[in-house]
């Protein structure tokens, strides 16, 4: 009876663990979503309007929202379990996110109020203002949370 009951936990163990790894992924791909939506504002949005004149003030506002409503979902993505030591090839998450979640997280809100700030200088108009806006942004946002926390993306990745 015993090693009945053994045998069913350990099928239920085994039947819930792709689940998990299931789940686990499809975190990883919707936060990858939510990645690619904001890089998609601060890697052509703004740049196509910076340097050619492309979009509108408005558009880069608009774009700054994104980004802003972006982050608020960002830490609910970042669950254990899903860092490159976890998911390799998966992910580009370090595990120093989860060691450093307080860190991370004070990024992620610094990103944010940096976002603020590019969607206040938008809707000034001032192209010199957005300008440094974003690059501040770029800067102090996103690029030093991908410095301390994302690993590098191979070429083509």
């Amino acid at each position: 009876m015993v090693s009945a009951a053994v045998a069913l936990v350990g099928v239920g163990i085994a039947a819930v663990t792709p689940v998990i790894a299931q789940d686990k992924t499809a975190t990883v791909t919707e936060r990858q979503d939510i990645m690619k939506s904001n890089g998609q504002v601060v890697y052509r949005l703004v740049p196509g309007y910076i340097r050619n004149g492309q979009g509108t003030p408005e558009d880069i506002a608009k774009g700054a929202e994104t980004i802003i409503a972006n982050l608020k979902k960002v830490p609910p993505f970042f669950v254990a379990g899903t860092s490159t030591a976890d998911l390799p090839g998966k992910t580009h998450a370090k595990p120093e996110i989860w060691q450093n979640m307080d860190v991370f997280a004070a990024q992620a809100k610094k990103t944010s109020d940096l976002a603020v700030a590019l969607e206040a200088a938008a809707k000034t108009g001032d192209k010199e203002k957005i300008s440094a806006a974003y690059a501040t942004l770029n800067r102090d946002g996103c690029t030093a949370c991908h410095n301390q926390f994302r690993a590098e993306i191979p070429r083509g990745g």
